[in-house]
């Protein structure tokens, strides 16, 4: 019964939801605002049974009731969005808006950058770092080909999976320059994301977006505390706060790359034995 009566409140509430915007008349230099919340209520409705399924990206109208579904087809909702957000010039004014919007709301992006890595041609072959030797290709969704380190999708899924990748990191950058405050996670592990390593490759991520080393780092670290409440006492190293350390032989403030030279882990105040553990 309680079940019931909350899948129906969330009904209710992304309906009335959707006869909002659709009654907000706003100006048309606000279109990829609208675009963004049509999308975003259309797929609040889909989650919640609501036959309400109707997106507008730009010019196109999507239908986000199979959004979960045939993931990998390239002509479904979520790829059509997709593609649509590549086409999308990094320096479009609603673009700037919209960041502007999301920094104004106080908002802290997670870009999970990581995700699209693989397809990016900086990219080294993740099976080639230390750590991949404790994992198994087995355990990893979309794992990189052991040889060259890529995706094995066929031409036009690769052509695809580029294009976002690309598009992604300009659009991160737009979201940067108008004051975006970040946090880091790496969304492991799907799309060939993989446990140790992908982190670093998010928060490096971060850094070619415009992030100094230091910004990355509390991306990872002290960004969380600040933004939610109920995080504890950690990101930090101040007395009384859970000792939750990694100690490098080299200072990732000049290079996050430096954050790989990993010399102790300490957690919660215990020295983690790296080869017993």
């Amino acid at each position: 019964m309680l079940a019931s009566r909350k899948a129906e409140k969330r009904r209710t509430d992304s309906e009335r939801l959707s006869r909002l915007v659709l009654r907000c008349a706003m100006p048309a230099s606000r279109k990829s605002i609208i675009c963004f919340i049509s999308l975003i209520v259309a797929l609040l409705n889909a989650a919640a049974g609501s036959t309400q399924t109707i997106a507008v990206v730009g010019a196109t109208v999507i239908d986000v009731s199979d959004f979960g579904r045939n993931a990998s087809d390239l002509e479904s909702a979520k790829w059509r969005y997709y593609l649509r957000l590549a086409e999308l010039s990094p320096y479009d004014s609603c673009l700037a808006e919209y960041a502007a919007a999301l920094v104004g709301g106080g908002a802290a992006l997670m870009p999970t950058f990581s995700l699209l890595h693989l397809d990016r041609p900086w990219a080294a072959n993740p099976w080639k770092d230390p750590v991949a030797r404790l994992l198994d290709p087995v355990d990893i969704n979309a794992p990189a080909d052991a040889v060259t380190g890529r995706h094995t999708y066929d031409a036009a899924h690769q052509v695809a999976y580029s294009a976002v990748a690309r598009a992604q990191m300009l659009i991160e950058e737009a979201y940067h320059r108008a004051g975006a405050r970040y946090l880091a996670g790496s969304a492991t592990d799907v799309w060939g994301t993989m446990p140790g390593i992908s982190l670093h490759t998010e928060l490096e991520s971060l850094v070619r977006v415009g992030l100094t080393p230091r910004e990355a780092l509390a991306a990872a670290t002290s960004n969380f505390t600040s933004v939610f409440f109920n995080w504890g006492r950690r990101g930090e190293i101040k007395a009384g706060w859970t000792a939750d350390l990694l100690v490098v032989t080299e200072d990732p403030r000049t290079d996050i790359r430096n954050l790989r030279t990993i010399e102790t882990v300490v957690l919660g105040g215990r020295i983690v034995d790296r080869v017993g553990d």
